[in-house]
């Protein structure tokens, strides 16, 4: 059950010093009874077990009534036990239920602002936190005024509040050389950028000097072929690492890389992979060994042959065959590349649009507007098992603040999220449904109910097992 708070200026002004609003998720597990005559399920919301409230602090500024001129997200926390756990289920369902949820969440909050979101104390002592993520969306930061960069952010997690805190840090990482200092300068200053067209094959998309990376234009370019981060808020996020911060070492990675002109963007989860060009030579005897030295033949619509001069040329052939070669091998094998999953991913924008124009004359000004907006995705895994539940569970850790600021959330509007947790999920949730609940190796994890529904499952056992993947026990 999400329950948010807006409030206009004044309510901000008189009911918070901290002028913040507030996001709030209830989690309930509700015993579900058969009726006898009965084919329809009933809840019984009286029995309802609360399982943990995520609150996730937001600012919205908001003069009068209508949609808040922008968002800004701060820290995040899941909350088990004490008042929380008392509010009995239902409580949704009246006005005076959801204005009690409401106070109760706003005094969290004003407790929660008092300990840096660490610890709660006073009236809410009994109750605990068991995951707390720092401000995973800075507004006033040079990154994000001129970048659009998210910065570093410390998580504390755990599986029970009895057991002390694990720590991670995420850490996000940008294509340095598309927004360096350097290139930024060139613009500002008049210098002209690299003509797109005289670098980049047409037809294939691929830099037409692929197999000449020494040259210039291969180093032009090369920024460009990073930014794959598809309907993301900053495309060019090209990494995002889960660091031990003791020992500043990254334990874990996922990391997105894209050409332009293609389709698809590649992703990889595990460990923080190596230079991809070291693998090319390898790949390359791989696809000789296997006898793959011909290209396709290229077709019209109807499925007819083309002319010859329309046909892959010997040195599009062999690029072709050298990227190709690439993906293959990193697809069949993600180990090569330290990763436990590959994956490859796109979303592709086809809303309508139409000029929509005022004034007349001289005066008149127009404009492209969206008159239908739709946005279609596709993704493709190559596990479906142990390795994809891995990534997604620590995935998990990013919160659901850290889900949308870094683009992870679903792809529900222009550059709101590249869809990815969300597309695991939905592979997740029904194979682990359809499996040996009572399997002692991989036992069934109750909460994955709401995999679907919540932007990142920051609940008590989720936290336990990302955990053990990154530290190897359940704390």
């Amino acid at each position: 059950m999400r329950l948010t708070w807006q409030p206009l200026l004044a309510q901000q002004v008189l009911k918070d010093k901290y002028r913040r609003a507030w996001d709030a998720l209830f989690y309930y597990a509700v015993p579900c009874t058969a009726e006898p005559t009965s084919p329809a399920a009933m809840l019984d919301l009286a029995g309802a077990r609360f399982l943990g409230l995520v609150i996730s602090q937001q600012f919205t500024p908001r003069i009068v009534f209508g949609r808040p001129s922008f968002f800004n997200r701060g820290h995040c926390v899941t909350v088990v036990g004490g008042r929380p756990a008392r509010l009995g289920g239902g409580w949704w369902q009246t006005n005076a239920g959801i204005l009690n949820a409401s106070n109760l969440v706003l005094g969290l909050v004003k407790n929660l602002d008092q300990h840096e979101w660490l610890d709660l104390t006073d009236e809410y002592a009994d109750s605990d936190l068991v995951y707390s993520a720092g401000d995973a969306d800075v507004y006033v930061s040079w990154r994000r005024l001129f970048l659009n960069r998210q910065s570093d952010y410390l998580v504390h997690f755990r599986a029970k509040p009895a057991d002390p805190w694990s720590k991670i840090l995420v850490h996000p990482e940008y294509n340095k050389e598309w927004n360096d200092f350097s290139q930024n300068w060139k613009a500002l200053t008049g210098t002209q950028r690299p003509k797109l067209d005289d670098l980049v094959d047409k037809d294939t998309g691929l830099p037409k000097n692929i197999d000449k990376p020494d040259e210039e234009s291969y180093q032009q370019l090369k920024e460009i072929e990073t930014a794959g981060c598809q309907n993301c808020p900053n495309v060019d996020l090209e990494q995002i690492q889960f660091v031990n911060p003791d020992t500043k070492q990254p334990l874990y990675a996922m990391t997105i890389r894209g050409y332009l002109g293609s389709q698809s963007s590649l992703v990889l989860f595990g460990r923080v992979p190596g230079s991809l060009q070291d693998l090319l030579g390898e790949a390359e005897s791989r696809r000789e060994g296997a006898g793959f030295t011909q290209c396709p033949i290229r077709r019209n619509e109807k499925g007819e042959k083309l002319a010859d001069d329309e046909q892959y040329s010997s040195k599009d052939c062999a690029r072709f065959l050298r990227e190709g070669s690439l993906w293959d091998l990193l697809t069949q094998n993600p180990a090569k590349a330290n990763a436990d999953v590959v994956g490859q991913f796109q979303v592709r924008d086809n809303s309508s649009y139409a000029s929509q124009c005022t004034g007349s004359g001289d005066s008149t000004v127009c404009e492209t507007v969206v008159t239908s907006r739709r946005l279609d995705a596709s993704y493709l895994f190559t596990d479906s098992g142990p390795k994809l539940r891995k990534a997604w569970t620590v995935l998990q850790l990013l919160g659901e603040v850290g889900m949308r600021t870094l683009g992870m959330s679903y792809a529900s509007g222009a550059y709101d999220g590249s869809g990815l947790d969300f597309a695991m999920a939905q592979m997740l949730v029904p194979n682990a449904y359809y499996s040996d609940l009572a399997s002692k190796e991989n036992p069934y994890n109750n909460e994955l109910v709401f995999g679907l529904d919540a932007r990142a499952l920051q609940l008590p056992t989720t936290l336990g097992e990302a955990s053990a993947n990154l530290y190897g026990s359940k704390n």
